[in-house]
């Protein structure tokens, strides 16, 4: 059961994308693990990941070859050729009349990935007579623009100068980019942009949401920057298979860490001696030193470094748990998102000591008569631990969802 469909959407000959997506599932070879993450480095914070795949076409008839060739469907240029994928529960169409009512799942097409070529990495196999495409997610665009700076100005604040970056050609063609939903968890004001001119907005944006404690992200084809706070609500539990409380719906647990990697207790803003550090996390852990220093903040901005300071720490000073939970696909978990709150119910299961039936309160004689079960596993994750997801990556063939955690 199950499908996937790949879907181009090409440039006509003036450079205008067609108004329609064409199918070229029937060409595929092969599609990689589309995936998304924020703050992806596990020793790290405030940086931007493209996320990107492989995409594997038969090109024997020379439908994918570049735009110098007669049989090709990319007129202007493969470079930003629009890409879809979708997934589908059903494997074939149901046809009115054809099958019973009831029961049968409906299921439906799905969009996994939208994202373009990257023409920079495509290329051909003269023996297999393929074309594999690099694929990137929008987000690469900000690669390839130029910081405004004509339009930019000393006292800008942090989500002004954020929305002018991202605002432009050809990010904004494709990608919704509204102030409204610029809402970065620190936004002061910046005292020297000089150092923009003449600079990508690639190299510049995540040393700018460091500072503003922020992350960026693009979700049903529009940009947000917002805090790493989680939503307000739970969107979804996953459950072990020790639960009575739901259906297992958790394949593996393939990585747990207790948050240490990503503490950082000590702040300091570099050539100054403000800093920012929290005195619990030191008796504890040690010092754990993450070091600042932005250009467009002036060293004698006290207030406002410490201000950026005081905001990191507070978000990384305590060890907060992370891991990787792989679970199978369905429409409810590809509807998760970045920071998406969530819930996993991963008790451990138990077996009795001797053999014979499991203890249980209430029914068993204590003190000699019965002995306490053995647990399987130690690791247990409690209902009540909220936590954000941080990433998520599909495998087309396995088709599973690997999301990346953090507690919340």
């Amino acid at each position: 059961m199950a499908r996937w469909r790949v879907y181009l959407k090409v440039f006509d000959d003036d450079g205008v994308y067609q108004d329609d997506y064409q199918e070229v599932t029937s060409d595929v070879v092969a599609i990689g693990n589309p995936s998304q993450a924020i703050d992806n480095n596990d020793f790290n914070v405030g940086i931007i990941r493209n996320n990107g795949f492989q995409l594997t076409l038969r090109n024997d008839h020379g439908h994918y070859s570049d735009v110098d060739s007669l049989q090709s469907i990319f007129r202007f240029s493969r470079k930003n050729v629009l890409v879809k994928i979708t997934w589908d529960f059903r494997n074939y169409d149901l046809i009115c009349g054809f099958f019973t009512c009831g029961t049968e799942p409906l299921g439906g097409e799905y969009t996994v990935f939208e994202g373009l070529i990257n023409e920079v990495t495509t290329t051909a196999n003269i023996i297999t007579q393929q074309a594999i495409f690099s694929v990137l997610g929008y987000d690469s665009l900000i690669d390839s623009i130029e910081v405004p700076y004509s339009s930019i100005s000393n006292g800008d604040l942090f989500s002004s100068l954020i929305k002018d970056c991202i605002d432009q050609s050809p990010f904004n063609a494709l990608i919704s980019v509204d102030a409204s939903n610029i809402t970065p968890g620190t936004d002061l004001a910046a005292d020297d942009v000089t150092s923009y001119e003449n600079a990508v907005v690639g190299d510049v944006l995540p040393d700018l949401l460091l500072a503003a404690n922020s992350v960026l992200y693009v979700k049903d084809n529009t940009a947000y920057v917002t805090d790493r706070t989680a939503s307000a609500t739970s969107q979804f539990t996953f459950y072990g298979q020790g639960t009575n409380s739901g259906i297992e719906n958790i394949i593996n647990i393939p990585k747990f860490r207790d948050g240490m990697n990503r503490v950082f207790n000590y702040w300091t803003w570099a050539d100054t001696t403000t800093r920012s550090r929290d005195t619990t996390s030191i008796d504890k852990y040690g010092i754990r030193k993450k070091e600042m220093k932005l250009a467009i903040i002036n060293d004698g901005s006290t207030s406002k470094i410490q201000s950026i300071l005081d905001a990191n720490k507070t978000e990384f000073a305590f060890p907060k748990i992370e891991l990787e939970l792989e679970t199978p696909i369905w429409y409810d978990v590809l509807a998760l998102n970045i920071l998406d709150k969530v819930n996993i119910d991963y008790p451990t299961l138990y077996f009795p000591y001797d053999g014979g039936d499991l203890p249980r309160y209430g029914l068993t004689i204590y003190d000699g008569a019965a002995r306490y079960p053995f647990e399987q596993w130690a690791l247990t994750i409690d209902v009540s631990t909220d936590f954000k997801i941080m990433s998520k990556k599909i495998d087309t063939k396995k088709q599973t969802i690997t999301f990346g955690l953090r507690e919340a």
